[in-house]
């Protein structure tokens, strides 16, 4: 599932960040419970049983001074005469309920309206749920099975590549610059973890489609890179992470006189290509092309210590 490479890099496939985040959660929880479960990383909402409220179209007929009249009570406040005072009324006919308008009682349009659309949002939120039920089912499979051939998981349609690799010196100083607060002496050893994920639409467009696309991958990496770096952090290594978003790094200091963004030039040094489209700019990736949107961590871990291949092999290096 992974390989040592000659340039010092360790490389894997994962099916996705969706799949990442769930290992990440994972050795966060193993880690928790092995300190002692002092803090819950993860945990899933318990789903409530509520009963189900009927659906009442108000005004309600049956309700308040549109209820039918009782003819025992004629009067205001539903008061009735005692039926003793008057013998002639026992013998009287029966009064036939009054008949309510339509409009009280009939749906109008703009109530049938509302019930068809409402019945539509509902079968359209069930094929979501039923959507990303399919994907987590396959991320379920995924951690069950580790050991997945390379070549499957690079043609996977959401296929995730992990490099941990160690930065070139080349760019250390530029690198160091976007963390302000480190000393750089703790940095004489820097290693970059870039994690490309292959996309669905081509990024060198912009649509709504896109704009989505990149919404979802973007939160989906922040949650998982900032859960990496702590996950450093607590084997005792200093890590922090880009945001795609800004350029600048999310968890300590940031320097606003320079930022990392993907179709930065530096990421050629990384193993990516940037695409000059006349207009902007795009990444590309060797095999993806530009189907691809990529996060990067920083750290001064070692690029194949035992917590690294914790994480991007999915094993336990510890033992």
């Amino acid at each position: 599932m992974a390989k040592l490479l000659a340039r010092q890099r360790l490389k894997t496939y994962m099916p996705g960040l969706r799949f990442l985040q769930a290992v990440v959660f994972q050795r966060a929880n193993l880690s928790t419970c092995n300190q002692g479960g002092a803090r819950q990383i993860y945990s899933d909402a318990e789903d409530t049983d509520t009963d189900e409220i009927p659906h009442v179209l108000l005004p309600d007929p049956s309700l308040g001074p549109l209820a039918n009249k009782d003819p025992r009570f004629p009067l205001t406040g539903n008061v009735g005469v005692a039926s003793n005072l008057y013998p002639h009324a026992q013998n009287s006919a029966p009064v036939t309920p009054r008949r309510l308008p339509d409009v009280l009682t009939c749906l109008t349009p703009q109530d049938r309206h509302t019930i068809v659309l409402s019945q539509f949002l509902d079968a359209a939120a069930e094929a979501e749920e039923e959507a990303e039920d399919a994907e987590m089912e396959a991320v379920d499979k995924a951690l069950q099975n580790p050991e997945a051939d390379d070549k499957a998981l690079q043609n996977h349609p959401s296929a995730l590549e992990c490099i941990s690799q160690e930065c070139p010196n080349t760019l250390r100083k530029s690198f160091l610059d976007l963390f302000p607060g480190v000393p750089a002496q703790s940095l004489e050893k820097m290693t970059v973890v870039t994690l490309c994920q292959r996309t669905q639409n081509n990024m060198t467009s912009w649509n709504a489609e896109v704009e989505k696309e990149r919404e979802e991958l973007l939160g989906i990496f922040m949650i998982s890179a900032e859960e990496i770096c702590r996950l450093l952090q607590g084997a005792g290594y200093w890590a922090d992470f880009i945001d795609p978003s800004s350029g600048q790094a999310f968890l300590g200091d940031s320097n606003p006189n320079t930022s990392l963004f993907e179709t930065d030039e530096r990421f050629m040094q990384l193993g990516f290509e940037i695409e000059d489209l006349g207009c902007c700019k795009c990444i590309r990736h060797s095999m993806w092309g530009t189907h691809v949107f990529v996060g990067a961590i920083f750290t001064n871990a070692p690029h194949d210590c035992s917590i690294m291949k914790d994480i991007l092999l999915n094993k336990d290096y510890t033992q």
